[in-house]
């Protein structure tokens, strides 16, 4: 008995999948599965409700608003719920959230202008305490 490599197998193999490919041009790719957003949405939404952090908890609110429009409403409300949420996060976030979000900033961005600081300092605050918080997103383009 002699025993074969994979090399010996190689070409075999090249040719089986050559013939496979071929068999499959022009036909129709089943579509990849949708996701339902608005579903994904509510399950974090609730489950954010569920266990909302002390500190946060004037965020109770605006999540509870989204909860109760997320069946009938359109891309657009949510995501100027996002805004209204992203708001209230840089207004209403904790001093010490705003301090380690302000070194990130300076650390990150050392010579920048004063505009586009603020500008950086609001998207890391928020990124911060999305993560430090687990805030959910309700804008259906983040899902």
């Amino acid at each position: 008995r002699r025993i074969r490599s994979l090399s010996y197998c190689e070409p075999y193999v090249k040719e089986a999948f050559f013939l496979y490919k071929e068999r499959t041009v022009g036909r129709k790719r089943t579509p990849a599965a949708k996701k339902d957003k608005k579903k994904e949405i509510r399950e974090a939404v609730v489950q954010f409700l569920k266990e909302v952090p002390q500190q946060v908890k004037w965020l109770e609110v605006p999540y509870g608003r989204v909860k109760e429009i997320l069946p009938d409403c359109s891309e657009e409300d949510l995501e100027r719920a996002e805004e209204e949420i992203e708001g209230l996060l840089v207004s209403l976030s904790s001093s010490e959230d705003k301090k380690e979000a302000k070194k990130e900033a300076v650390d990150a961005f050392p010579d920048t202008g004063h505009e586009d600081f603020q500008r950086i300092f609001h998207v890391i605050l928020i990124k911060l305490m999305r993560g430090k918080y687990k805030i959910p997103h309700v804008a259906p383009f983040l899902y």
